[in-house]
């Protein structure tokens, strides 16, 4: 049957077209095993998401950004760039720096090696405290704001503003701020270096947001404290919002888009202790019976 299938022409056509799919798919399953594998996939992978961390604490970093002044004898600038290198007009030499998970800025200095930089607040601003050769020094992100500290404040006089300036950081940190709306409960707490944002519905789904920041800046006017915070979760973004006290409550308000589906939310005024240097009584006695 087979002879006689060959003998026609629809049979020789057909056996023709069969032989010529064979011996495509034969030289087309010899090409593919005989590719050479890329050895570096692994290591290409690894680079890949090395290079990608690294730009991560690059893209945090840049929130410092700009000329900073020492209160030094030899008046020292660093000028810290944007592509997380620095340098300095003296003293210091050049680098690269990055913000560590400790709120630390660390140099990499060429003369010096790695220098810590602390991050601290003063009147509302954040500053960076080291020292070289046992002497301590501040760097300030303004030089006005630094002549105004070195000429018009005494130590006390920081001490009590920093006070005040307190009082506004225990409304932002103790407890959570709330609000409901549609049946839908909203919360917003914020930690020292994060915020958590959750959504709770009535039939008790809920949605938890974390988000990391840096303090940038406290703006006092009366009764009310403007707070511009840096969000490095996927990109670098400056938002601001501000907390107002009233008779009973504290209200927390921001421009849409600062946080997930809320703009305001408020806590009671009873529900906050107030402190001189961030710790609670609770705090203060657990750290005494650690101590002990």
């Amino acid at each position: 049957m087979i002879k006689n299938l060959l003998e026609t022409k629809q049979g020789k056509y057909l056996f023709a077209a069969t032989v010529l799919l064979v011996t495509f798919l034969i030289v087309s399953t010899s090409i593919i095993l005989n590719k050479p594998v890329k050895k570096e996939t692994i290591e290409d992978t690894i680079l890949y998401h090395v290079d990608v961390e690294e730009q991560n604490i690059i893209d945090r970093s840049k929130i410092y950004s700009g000329i900073w002044y020492s209160d030094r004898d030899d008046e020292m600038i660093i000028e810290f760039l944007d592509n997380g290198t620095y340098r300095a007009d003296k003293t210091l030499s050049k680098g690269s720096y990055m913000l560590n998970e400790h709120q630390q800025v660390i140099l990499h200095d060429e003369e010096w090696g790695e220098i810590a930089l602390d991050l601290e607040t003063k009147l509302g601003r954040t500053i960076m405290l080291t020292s070289l050769n046992d002497e301590s020094f501040y760097l300030y992100p303004d030089n006005d704001f630094m002549k105004e500290v070195l000429e018009n404040y005494s130590h006390q006089d920081i001490v009590t503003e920093n006070i005040v300036y307190q009082k506004w950081l225990d409304i932002l940190n103790q407890g959570e701020w709330k609000i409901t709306s549609s049946e839908i409960e909203y919360s917003l707490e914020f930690f020292n270096d994060y915020y958590v944002q959750e959504k709770k519905t009535k039939d008790g789904e809920e949605e938890i947001i974390e988000v990391k920041f840096n303090l940038i800046s406290q703006e006092i006017d009366g009764n009310s404290c403007l707070f511009i915070i840096n969000l490095f979760e996927g990109s670098s973004q400056n938002i601001q919002f501000r907390i107002t006290e009233s008779e009973l409550v504290y209200e927390l308000t921001s421009t849409p888009g600062s946080f997930l589906w809320q703009t305001s939310f408020e806590k009671l005024i009873n529900d906050v202790e107030l402190t001189q240097d961030g710790n609670t009584k609770a705090d203060a006695e657990k750290i005494s019976l650690e101590n002990d």
